[in-house]
Formats: structure tokens, C-alpha cells, sequence
């Protein structure tokens, strides 16, 4: 009834396929983009904050990271992420 996002949301902006958490409208948890170009921006929020981004190639590898406070606990959940695109 809030008309606020709340849970997994997907959508397309600018030819991107994105896929992210939201608590109350506020990104919080897990945001995946899919780019066009083949990348794979990985984002961990909380509370609307970024915690940590990890930028994967096409191939999978790690192409450049952010650390915002939470960038271990990402890479420490890194594989499972990777085995959703394999």
C-alpha cells in the first residue's frame, strides 16, 4: 500500500539488465547489472549505502573493486555469484 519497491527488482535501464534488492524503496543487500558490453557490476548496499562494488569481466575475472566497508564480505561470497553465470 506504501507503493514503495520492496524485494528482488528487475529491470532494463539504458540497455542494462539489473536485478536488485530494496527494503522499503532503498536499495539494501545485493545489486547486479548486466551490461551490455559484457560486464558484470556486482554492488553490496545497506541501507541505501554502498558497502562494497566489484566490476567483473566477460570472462568472469575481476576487472576492478570499490571497498566502502563490505568489499570482504563480497569477495568471500564471490563464487557463488560467478556460478550463476557460468
Amino acid at each position: 500500500s506504501s507503493q514503495k519497491m520492496h524485494g528482488i527488482v528487475r529491470y532494463e535501464y539504458k540497455g542494462n539488465i539489473i536485478e536488485e534488492c530494496r527494503k522499503d524503496g532503498q536499495v539494501h543487500g545485493l545489486r547486479v547489472v548486466c551490461t551490455q558490453m559484457g560486464h558484470i557490476w556486482i554492488r553490496l548496499h545497506k541501507n541505501n549505502k554502498r558497502l562494497a562494488q566489484l566490476v567483473l569481466n566477460g570472462d568472469l575475472s575481476e576487472q576492478s573493486s570499490i571497498d566502502e566497508g563490505g568489499l570482504k564480505i563480497l569477495k568471500d561470497n564471490i563464487q557463488l555469484i560467478r556460478n550463476c553465470f557460468v
